[in-house]
C-alpha cells in the first residue's frame, strides 16, 4: 500500500487511472471525505487489501468501497472481490453496487461499468458521451479496422485489439483537439460531463460511503 490511511472512509481503486478518474469525479460532487487508495489490480487485491487492514490507522475507517472492472464477467468479479472480504472476516455485500455493514465496517462492492455484464470504466465513460461526434466516428473507425485486420481477416498478419473498451477510448481520445493520453487524465482536464445521469449509480454509491 502506498498511501498512509488519513480518512475513515476509503475508495479502493485498480489504478492510477480509476484515482485521477474518481478525485475529478469526487471533486465535481464536492465530496471530501473519501480517500482513495489504489489496489493495483485483480491480482494485488489480495496483498494489498491485508496491507490496508494491517496499518494501525485501519481501526479508525468506518466505510469502505471496492471498485473493480467487470472485465468478462460483472458476477465472477463480485465473487473474487467476496471471497477476499470473507477471508478477512469483513462483511461482505450481496452484489453489485451494493453495501454491507456489520455496525462497525461499512463495506461497498461496485463493478463497473455497472448497466451491463461485461466492461469496463471506460465503457461506463463512453456511455456518458451519448452521441458526442468524436465518439461516434471513433467508434466507426474501430469497427471498421474489425474487418480487415485478424481473425476476421485471416490474411492479415495484424491482430484486432484484445481489449475493445480501451480501443474505443484511446480511439476517442485521439480524435479530440489535445490528446490526453488515458481517461483518468481527460476527466481531471474535463473532457467528460461528470453531471452526466449515465453516472447516477457511481454517485449515489460513493454518497453512500
Amino acid at each position: 500500500m502506498s498511501s498512509k490511511i488519513e480518512r475513515q472512509k476509503l475508495l479502493l481503486v485498480e489504478g492510477r487511472d480509476e484515482i485521477n478518474f474518481f478525485s475529478a469525479f469526487l471533486n465535481a460532487e464536492k465530496i471530501d471525505d473519501i480517500q482513495i487508495i489504489e489496489s493495483k489490480g485483480k491480482d494485488q487485491f489480495p496483498t494489498e487489501l491485508e496491507l490496508i487492514l494491517n496499518d494501525p490507522e485501519f481501526q479508525k475507517v468506518i466505510s469502505m468501497g471496492i471498485v473493480r472492472d467487470a472485465d468478462e464477467s460483472q458476477q465472477a468479479a463480485v465473487e473474487s472481490i467476496s471471497y477476499y472480504l470473507r477471508k478477512n472476516s469483513l462483511p461482505v455485500p450481496q452484489g453489485h453496487n451494493s453495501f454491507k455493514s456489520d455496525g462497525k465496517m461499512n463495506v461497498g462492492i461496485f463493478i463497473a461499468p455497472g448497466f451491463t455484464d461485461k466492461g469496463m470504466l471506460e465503457s461506463l465513460i463512453l456511455e456518458a458521451l451519448g452521441d458526442h461526434p468524436v465518439k461516434v466516428a471513433s467508434k466507426r473507425y474501430i469497427d471498421d479496422l474489425r474487418a480487415v485486420l485478424a481473425p476476421l481477416n485471416q490474411d492479415c498478419p495484424y491482430v484486432f485489439p484484445n481489449n475493445i473498451h480501451k480501443a474505443y477510448m484511446y480511439a476517442f481520445l485521439a480524435g479530440m483537439e489535445k490528446f490526453i493520453p488515458s481517461a483518468g487524465m481527460a476527466a481531471l482536464k474535463g473532457y467528460f460531463d461528470l453531471t452526466s445521469p449515465v453516472f447516477n449509480d457511481v454517485r449515489v454509491f460513493l454518497k453512500s460511503l
